[in-house]
């Protein structure tokens, strides 16, 4: 009996030693990508520290981008080498940006929220299970995939069929 127990024991202290082993490890495995997020934040920090230097934060607030002049020799601002009349600003990238996304997000809404609902409430069961795999499947593609495909597919077809026969019959419903 005590052999029994001992044997129980034995197995159950390795048992744990392995847990034990297993979650040290994976701990560690877990600090892995919070490591490499906090490595990243600072060479990105450090890198653009003269960016930030000769810019300030009206890099944020002002609109005029110009490169500068480059055929003459550089200028030096607050230690920062750059071409003279060099100054840079990113209000119309950002305000673009917002604009864009907000763009998207008007016209992805109502859509993807009636489709949702047409999807469960009004088609059948069978049909709606079906286009419901076909949309996991959709949802598991990278967006870049489907912008490539945009742009390489869709774009050209557009140009070539759509546009002009657009362009032709516009001004006559327009009335232009």
């Amino acid at each position: 009996m005590n052999q029994s127990i001992a044997v129980q024991r034995k197995h159950s202290v390795r048992t744990v030693r392995k847990f034990l082993s297993m979650k040290g490890i994976s701990g560690v495995m877990a600090l892995i990508p919070v490591a490499a997020l906090i490595l990243t934040t600072i060479i990105l920090f450090v890198e653009a520290l003269p960016a930030i230097k000769f810019n300030g934060l009206g890099f944020l607030i002002h609109s005029q981008w110009r490169p500068g002049n480059f055929y003459v020799d550089p200028v030096t601002t607050s230690g920062v080498s750059h071409p003279a009349g060099a100054s840079y600003g990113a209000l119309p990238l950002i305000v673009g940006t917002i604009e864009s996304s907000a763009l998207a997000l008007i016209i992805a809404i109502p859509i993807s929220i009636g489709a949702a609902l047409v999807i469960v409430e009004k088609l059948p069961n069978r049909i709606s299970q079906t286009i419901g795999l076909f949309l996991e499947i959709l949802a598991g593609i990278p967006s870049v995939i489907f912008g490539l495909w945009g742009s390489l597919v869709l774009g050209p077809f557009l140009a070539r069929y759509i546009f002009p026969f657009v362009s032709r019959t516009a001004p006559n419903v327009i009335g232009f």
